[in-house]
């Protein structure tokens, strides 16, 4: 249901492809979204969105993985004399070793936007656009992380 007085109408397509050790899987959205009483565009909202991972297992102990995320640029709120935000894409790996006899444990090395795109998220309109590119909300920076789980 939409929320308050916004009209809108979009669409949602996913795909996924799997073989013996591949896995592809696709996501795409698009929306148009407006308040009801201004005709206005809701603002901050991407129109567009793109996901897409892919997962190869390498052998039964060792599986890999990519993820591609888009975000479509978003429009301000009105008054906001602020530029647009941008489009970004961020890209992220993995590696993952099941461990042990019993393979219930797993150590996986992730990497997040590892090309280290430089992007924002929208913050409140009133953050005054002297601040520059910190009037907004950066986005995770390149980062990795060594990860040690189990199934119980």
């Amino acid at each position: 249901q939409n929320f308050k007085n916004q009209k809108g109408y979009g669409f949602e397509g996913e795909l996924s492809w799997k073989s013996d050790n591949h896995v592809w899987e696709a996501n795409y959205s698009w929306q148009k979204s407006e308040d009801k009483n201004t005709s206005i565009e809701i603002p901050l909202a991407p129109q567009q969105l793109f996901h897409a991972i892919y997962y190869f297992d390498y052998s039964e102990q060792i599986s890999l993985n990519a993820k591609m995320n888009w975000i479509g640029d978003r429009d301000r709120e009105v008054g906001d004399t602020r530029d647009p935000l941008d489009s970004f894409s961020t890209i992220d790996l993995a590696i993952h070793w099941k461990i042990g006899t019993l393979e219930q444990w797993k150590l996986s090395l992730i990497g997040k936007n590892i090309f280290d795109e430089n992007a924002y998220e929208p913050t409140h309109p009133l953050v005054p656009a002297v601040l520059g590119p910190i009037s907004d909300y950066p986005i995770q920076g390149r980062s990795v992380y060594l990860q040690l789980s189990t199934n119980l």
